[in-house]
């Protein structure tokens, strides 16, 4: 009995992990139009470290994949089932035939928790948050972590929803309610842990796409 329960559950494990690995149809054509015009401001540079934050499956960084080259990209999540050197490597394959080329990004799944970022200090060149900063419970602590693992004058960058209002806005999302900054309080918490704003652009209406530097000598 214990065996058949040990069995079943491998088995609904082994769907769970086939089924979790999920990316929207895309193609070279659809991210240039997604991301193109946002690659001047990311400022990806061949054999930048890139540390991605709640990063999910990944998605975003492969599609981002389609149009750069030889950068290194540490996904982070807190979900091991659908983020895993197996769903990356399945992933590389899928997008390579998309690209019609094999990728020369590299990919490295890291599991790090709401407050701590599992590396080492002034490692990476790039941290990137796409479309999760609303997520973090603890902002301001991962906000020395950012601070702690960017080399000097490395840069933090921010894709998120903003609140259109002087205040604080709830939203729904991923099973459970949070809070959306507006522009200014987004920038002034950010600059408080010492990472100095570049730019920040209009995405879509509610979307900004932030720049920070780490400064440093």
């Amino acid at each position: 009995m214990k065996k058949t329960l040990y069995l079943l559950l491998i088995s609904i494990l082994s769907l769970q992990a086939s089924a979790s690995l999920h990316y929207p149809q895309t193609d070279s054509l659809k991210a240039s139009k997604k991301w193109g015009k946002w690659l001047t401001q990311f400022d990806l540079r061949a054999h930048d470290t890139i540390i991605s934050l709640g990063c999910g499956n990944g998605w975003r960084e492969f599609e981002l994949s389609l149009l750069t080259n030889d950068l290194n990209f540490y996904l982070e999540d807190l979900d091991s089932l659908s983020l895993n050197q197996r769903n990356i490597t399945r992933a590389k394959t899928e997008f390579a035939g998309e690209r019609k080329s094999p990728l020369t990004n590299t990919f490295r799944a890291v599991y790090g928790t709401s407050q701590t970022i599992p590396l080492r200090d002034a490692f990476a060149d790039k941290v990137m948050i796409m479309n999760a900063y609303h997520h973090f419970d603890n902002k301001d602590i991962m906000l020395k972590e950012i601070y702690r693992v960017l080399l000097p004058h490395g840069k933090l960058i921010i894709t998120d929803h903003v609140s259109l209002t002087e205040s604080k806005e709830s939203s729904y999302g991923c099973d459970r309610t949070y809070f959306l900054l507006n522009e200014k309080d987004l920038v002034d918490q950010i600059e408080k842990a010492g990472l100095k704003l570049l730019s920040v652009s209009r995405m879509e209406k509610r979307t900004r796409v932030f720049v920070f530097e780490k400064q440093g000598p």
